[in-house]
């Protein structure tokens, strides 16, 4: 699952993410590979 995010990611919590659509998604992590880094946004792999 690929997630762009513009919050900080904090491992096993639980933290909504805005997604591209707008919706929100609300997961517990466990374990979090970061894919690539922008200015403004992080995208981020979840493995749940």
């Amino acid at each position: 699952m690929k997630i762009v995010t513009r919050e900080p990611v904090c491992l096993d919590r639980q933290v909504d993410f805005g997604i591209e659509q707008g919706k929100r998604l609300r997961k517990r992590l466990t374990k979090v590979y970061f894919l690539e880094k922008s200015p403004d946004s992080i995208l981020i792999y979840i493995e749940t």
